[in-house]
C-alpha cells in the first residue's frame, strides 16, 4: 500500500471522515507530528502559532527597548 493511502486510512480511522478544511500541507504536518486526529492536530497547530507569535513579540519588544534607549542617550 502506498504511503499516501496509508496516511489517508489513518486519518479516516481517527476522524470518521476526511475534514473539509484539510489541505495536503495539513496532511504532511500531521504525519510529521504523528497526530492523525483533526481536533488534536488543530490544537497543536494553534499552540505552535501562539508560540511563534510570542517569540516575534519578544523580539519586537527588545527592538523597541533598544530604540528607546538610543533616544534617551541622544537627549
Amino acid at each position: 500500500m502506498g504511503r499516501m493511502k496509508e496516511l489517508y486510512m489513518q486519518v479516516i480511522q481517527e476522524n470518521i471522515e476526511l475534514p473539509e478544511d484539510m489541505t495536503i500541507t495539513d496532511l504532511s504536518n500531521m504525519r510529521q507530528l504523528e497526530i492523525y486526529n483533526w481536533e488534536e492536530y488543530e490544537k497543536q497547530r494553534k499552540k505552535q502559532e501562539i508560540h511563534k507569535l510570542e517569540l516575534n513579540n519578544t523580539t519586537e519588544i527588545e527592538k523597541v527597548k533598544k530604540i528607546q534607549q538610543k533616544f534617551k542617550t541622544n537627549k
